[in-house]
């Protein structure tokens, strides 16, 4: 059988070539006004911290922050995919006489149980990427597309019709669009 356990010498060796600079995020100037303006300081929409580049999403969903996006970092292309699980809860049903008749106890003891804990009737599947490379003649000019899709899953199948309204305001959708970014 073969040992598995840690090499502490060989993981020394391959830190020792790690430098710190690798270890930290490292901002990457963008020439794009619109991107510099919705980003949260100057100049930091897209970084890179070793082998990996990170950015932030175009679009933001209600009330939420904008997905951060990860990918391999590579001089001649951008491909960053990043994802967001958005629970979506039913309306509370009404409740009838004999459930409001139920004394603080009897409510307490079940919530100490577990008996009903609140599960969202869907779950709303928002992904997006980008798939840039690198123009020809202009190195720092990356073009492609920017893809976004959402899927919604149900849950809760003993509540929630799936032809109901709640379902048909989450419809799948897939937008692909052309992108083009300038780094500095």
């Amino acid at each position: 059988m073969q040992d598995l356990s840690v090499d502490t010498k060989k993981e020394d060796e391959i830190l020792a070539q790690i430098s710190e600079e690798q270890k930290q995020w490292t901002i990457i100037p963008c020439d794009d006004e619109d991107v510099q303006e919705e980003a949260e300081t100057p100049q930091s929409y897209m970084r890179k911290m070793g082998a990996i580049c990170q950015t932030k999403s175009f679009y933001e969903y209600g009330g939420m922050n904008a997905i951060q996006m990860y990918g391999p970092w590579l001089d001649d292309a951008v491909h960053v995919k990043g994802r967001v699980d958005i629970p979506i809860y039913a309306p509370p049903p009404e409740t009838n006489e004999k459930e409001s008749d139920r004394d603080e106890q009897d409510k307490e003891r079940d919530s100490q149980s577990g008996a009903k804990e609140e599960q969202p009737a869907i779950v709303v599947i928002h992904e997006e990427q980008w798939d840039l490379l690198a123009d020809e003649q202009d190195k720092k000019v990356f073009k492609g597309e920017y893809i976004v899709r959402q899927r919604n899953e149900i849950l809760d199948t003993q509540n929630t019709d799936p032809n109901g309204e709640e379902i048909k305001k989450f419809a799948p959708m897939d937008w692909i669009y052309d992108l083009e970014i300038t780094m500095k």
